[in-house]
């Protein structure tokens, strides 16, 4: 999977018109995934049909002597008289497991190569080259949406691009040459961001974060990966951080969440999630003696409802029990609907007077609902309750015994509690 910093490094290469792509090295043989028109343009224009799978041959076959950096030479003939030549020279720099490369990007231990690496690659021409490294990386990440930070050994801001402008709302002038405490950023993201980037001085290893950060806009959630830089000498001289907004990611996956946990119909605990909170619940108890209760609610006489006033009203009057079931119950307590019109109540910390006060509470919420109340609808409820004992191994056990208890109340002529 490509790392942030490489997808946006091409995304801002593209932009910028340069000739790059992104490579893999796996067992010894490279191979271009992604790659920009700028690139395709190149190697369209290259002489004797110089093409994507020579470049990837030649690359393989610079790995086994340890040139990987400066992979090849290419020319790029005019056709005049005089053939006039432009050399255009590839560069590659590893994105992934830099702690394996020195310096100059070649692999240390070539006897043990690694069996994935990742790098970023141009083409350039000697002019080019002569542009220094800082001004290319400038105009790539000023043109990248995500936010680039580079900070020295004290853990001071070197630079920030455009989108940390944005995201901050302070300018470049403001940040660069402070700390994050004394740029005043809250505690626990400074304590948090500190200990990822000098993790990443100390090892070498690439360190990633997930955090929210208050912006302009209002609070945002981010992912940031960080990666070491490389002097001269092999010492890590700088780190690179960049930041991808994933809020709207992390609404979705909380949205997904509560879809998995939850009845579509009455938003209660959907039976799967409910008994999970059950299980927790008795493990629990079982550590620390708590007392507990399940109550087992059973809607009677709703397929009347159904066949007299149709499936929607008959949902409108699920809807309507399921808040009033809410209402019942006090803060750390659960409810579920297990399916059709029989709920499950979870009362936590609760004596077996309390739980049948709370049952007891239940079914006369339902007796007063307004078109119960007149005679309209034929609906009361049979509620079964069960209390938990030491001799209980399992939810189910203790869910079964208020499901007969409940059974028992309907024997009784319905609209009842019995435990």
């Amino acid at each position: 999977m490509q790392s942030i910093l490489l997808t946006n490094l091409l995304l801002a290469a593209e932009k910028s018109g340069i000739a790059a792509f992104e490579l893999t090295i796996s067992n010894g043989e490279a191979r271009i995934h992604e790659f920009t028109s700028g690139f395709l343009a190149l190697i369209n224009t290259l002489a004797n049909n110089f093409d994507i799978r020579s470049i990837e041959q030649a690359i393989s076959a610079k790995l086994s002597t340890n040139q990987i950096t400066t992979v090849l030479t290419v020319s790029d003939y005019y056709q005049t008289e005089q053939k006039k030549t432009k050399q255009w020279t590839c560069t590659l720099t590893p994105i992934s497991d830099p702690q394996r490369t020195n310096q100059n990007g070649l692999f240390d231990n070539l006897s043990e190569p690694p069996t994935q690496q990742s790098f970023w690659g141009i083409f350039s021409t000697e002019q080019m080259q002569a542009i220094s490294k800082d001004q290319t990386f400038r105009s790539i990440a000023e043109n990248s949406p995500d936010v680039i930070l580079r900070l020295d050994t004290n853990l001071r801001y070197l630079y920030v691009n455009q989108a940390a402008e944005r995201a901050t709302g302070w300018s470049a002038d403001r940040i660069i040459g402070n700390t994050n405490q004394e740029l005043g950023f809250p505690k626990n993201l400074s304590t948090k961001w500190s200990a990822v980037y000098r993790k990443v001085f100390e090892t070498g290893q690439p360190g990633t974060k997930e955090f929210d950060f208050p912006t302009p806009l209002g609070t945002r959630s981010f992912l940031s990966h960080v990666v070491p830089e490389y002097d001269e000498n092999g010492r890590i001289k700088t780190i690179l951080s960049v930041a991808r907004d994933i809020t709207a990611r992390k609404a979705l996956e909380r949205e997904l969440l509560v879809l998995a946990q939850t009845d579509p119909l009455t938003g209660l605990l959907n039976r799967r999630q409910f008994m999970q909170e059950c299980n927790d619940e008795l493990t629990r108890a079982k550590r620390y003696h708590n007392e507990f209760s399940i109550i087992i609610v059973d809607i009677d006489n709703f397929k009347q409802v159904n066949d007299q006033f149709g499936h929607a009203k008959g949902d409108e009057i699920l809807i309507l029990i399921a808040e009033l079931l809410k209402q019942a119950l006090r803060e750390n307590d659960a409810v579920g609907r297990l399916g059709g019109d029989e709920f499950c109540l979870l009362l936590i910390n609760s004596s077996k007077d309390e739980a049948r006060a709370i049952a007891e509470r239940v079914r006369q919420s339902i007796l007063d609902i307004p078109e119960v109340k007149n005679g309209k609808l034929p609906i009361s409820a049979s509620v079964g309750l069960a209390q938990w004992s030491p001799a209980d191994d399992s939810i189910s056990t203790i869910i079964q015994r208020a499901d007969r208890f409940m059974y028992k109340a309907k024997e009784q002529g319905k609209n009842a509690v019995v435990s």
